[in-house]
């Protein structure tokens, strides 16, 4: 018997071929979940749901889900496979990364369609489902950028991510009567594919130290586990919440680091 309780569930987990995705689904497959993929990875997604398929029920479902109508039929696919939906994790994302005068109305869009409005519109199409078993589960990846401002590259992505925890508010308090939860974990220092890139630049191992007062990285296994949690009955009074799973760096101030690496920011003044 799975501890949380989740054998037989439907969940619905797109971003899910590697990473964080991967580790949700992984996690969930094994407390008794039936999973379905939605990535546009195809090798990658395949072999999940493989892997899933040892265990339980899985299959992989590619769609670009900023194509609300490509993802309108991956959705009925899926319903039509599975016969429900009782969990949506809404994983995926694009980490941009340009500066607010090199954002185009192209550029906005694309980020726009797959960080914001697949998310919305996932949630719109699976929330009926739920609400006819007055049992649902919804959660939504956001990030620490939406409460910490420190690179001026990434103002576009933070946008994004603000709009998703607004989303999870609004469908928290609709659907909450149809015992529905809808939550939001705000990331950062998560090790995925997406994010390895970053530790590679220079000063990245002391910019993170600096930044992140348990002074490490997140496994991806470990935001799996807090998503089993909010999926469960064990957290069905947990709802309209935006968890941060940031190792505490989006209220650290590290003013003792910054005096010891003056030089780094010094630009004139002194320590006094």
């Amino acid at each position: 018997m799975s501890f949380y309780g989740l054998e037989g569930k439907k969940a619905i987990i797109t971003g899910a071929a590697g990473g964080v995705g991967a580790a949700m689904a992984r996690e969930l497959s094994a407390q008794g979940c039936e999973i379905a993929i939605i990535d546009i990875k195809d090798e990658d997604g395949g072999k999940m749901a493989e892997e899933l398929n040892r265990r339980g029920k899985a299959k992989y479902y590619r769609c670009d889900i900023a194509d609300i109508s490509a993802l309108e039929q991956a959705f009925a696919a899926i319903i039509a496979d599975f016969g429900g939906v009782d969990i949506l994790i809404n994983n995926a994302g694009v980490p941009v990364r340009w500066h607010i005068q090199d954002m185009t109305s192209e550029r906005w869009d694309w980020c726009n369609g797959i960080n914001m409005k697949a998310p919305y519109f996932l949630s719109k199409m699976a929330a009926p489902y739920m609400a006819k078993k007055k049992w649902g589960r919804i959660i939504n990846v956001s990030s620490i950028r939406t409460r910490v401002i420190n690179d001026e590259n990434h103002t576009g992505y933070a946008i994004t991510k603000a709009a998703v925890e607004s989303i999870t508010k609004n469908f928290a308090v609709i659907y909450g009567r149809h015992g529905i939860t809808t939550n939001a974990l705000a990331l950062a220092y998560v090790i995925t594919p997406m994010t390895e890139h970053y530790l590679n630049e220079p000063g990245a191992e002391q910019r993170m130290s600096m930044s992140n007062p348990q002074k490490r990285m997140i496994d991806p296994s470990e935001v799996a586990d807090v998503t089993a949690f909010l999926v469960s009955d064990k957290a069905k009074s947990v709802n309209a919440q935006v968890i941060f799973m940031d190792g505490g760096a989006s209220f650290y101030s590290p003013v003792k680091e910054m005096l010891a690496n003056w030089d780094q920011f010094n630009t004139g003044g002194n320590k006094d």
